[in-house]
């Protein structure tokens, strides 16, 4: 008997030990939301890996402007291409500077609460900055006034999931398509514990 209930007790402990291996990315997500809101900045950078979140957003700062530039570039011919080509280098260089100035409590908080990276300077456009708008206006607001986002994620592997993350549409019934939602990837970092390690900029509107 006592046998049984040692093998029922280990039994428990392992599904438990178990369910919170699997569940604990949603925990993390959880608890880096609740932290931006309250402005915790200690709280959002212990579920931050920032090298590694600089490289991305890196990445995504460059392929942006390289296909910024490759498309002006396309439209003047050669002297577009050479454009192109001198204006990739020069964004390249700022690029490392810009990154520095983002990548901090401040607004990586920021981006969690208005689903998006905003460079320093400017207005985050779902809030309608620089257009006359107060933030989340047309978007749908929560009783604080900040913007209401919609949340959705994939877990591609059990090491990593995706958090998208979109203004909600005019009422707040509908989130954003999917395809133009920012996009927040989590990865594991030993046994229980995620950081935020990489972003995911939606494509540039035609």
């Amino acid at each position: 008997m006592k046998a049984r209930t040692l093998g029922w007790l280990a039994l428990v402990a392992a599904l438990s030990l178990g369910g919170w291996w699997y569940a604990s990315p949603y925990w993390a997500l959880y608890s880096i939301k609740k932290a931006a809101e309250k402005s915790d900045a200690e709280t959002v950078s212990d579920h931050v890996d920032y090298p590694k979140l600089r490289e991305s957003l890196k990445g995504e700062i460059n392929a942006l402007l390289m296909g910024k530039l490759n498309e002006t570039g396309s439209k003047h011919g050669d002297v577009g291409r050479a454009g192109a080509a001198l204006g990739a280098m020069l964004g390249m260089a700022l690029t490392e500077k810009i990154v520095e100035a983002m990548v901090r409590p401040e607004f990586v908080m920021k981006a969690i609460r208005d689903g998006q990276f905003t460079p320093p300077g400017r207005g985050a456009q779902s809030g309608g900055a620089g257009t006359g708008e107060s933030p989340g206006a047309g978007r749908g607001t929560s009783a604080d006034g900040a913007a209401s986002l919609a949340w959705r994620h994939e877990r591609p592997t059990l090491d990593r999931m995706v958090v998208f993350v979109a203004p909600r549409q005019a009422g707040g019934e509908q989130a954003a398509a999917q395809g133009r939602e920012f996009g927040l990837v989590f990865e594991r970092s030993g046994f229980s514990n995620w950081k935020l390690s990489a972003v995911r900029f939606p494509p540039m509107q035609p």
